[in-house]
């Protein structure tokens, strides 16, 4: 079995991605960050982001991992080739503290069932992360 580490971080930036392949000298990894489609105004302080998701691994299973493009980004997947029937790991960081998060849990929530109906047939499916909301 392999060894994989799927984290959450509510502030994650484009720019940060840096850091993580620094601390992940030996493993591999995949991330996705709250501003992959926008340019951040970096003439004011960073702001606190609001999503990121990534997911880590030893770098001896490289050749057995490769990036789902699937979900926006609070949700980061990646096809584990094992055996006769792969895995598919999905990351997920809901949202829980904002003015939209209702229609944004909503809206992950979709993401995550359409990744599990397209790989059901083919894969073992492991949803992980910060499943947080709120009733307020």
């Amino acid at each position: 079995m392999y060894m994989c580490y799927a984290f959450k971080n509510t502030g994650l930036f484009n720019a940060e991605k840096k850091i993580i392949a620094e601390i992940t000298e030996n493993s591999g990894y995949i991330a996705k960050s709250v501003d992959d489609n926008d340019d951040p105004d970096f003439n004011i302080s960073m702001k606190r982001g609001y999503g990121g998701v990534a997911i880590i691994w030893k770098k001896e299973i490289n050749e057995n991992i490769k990036e789902l493009i699937d979900g926006g980004n609070r949700i980061q997947a990646i096809h584990i080739q094992q055996g006769d029937k792969p895995i598919c790991l999905i990351n997920v960081y809901m949202p829980s503290d904002s003015k939209n998060a209702d229609i944004e849990y909503k809206d992950t929530l979709a993401q995550i069932d359409e990744m599990i109906e397209k790989y059901k047939d083919t894969h073992e499916i492991i949803v992980c992360g910060d499943m947080n909301g709120s009733l307020g």
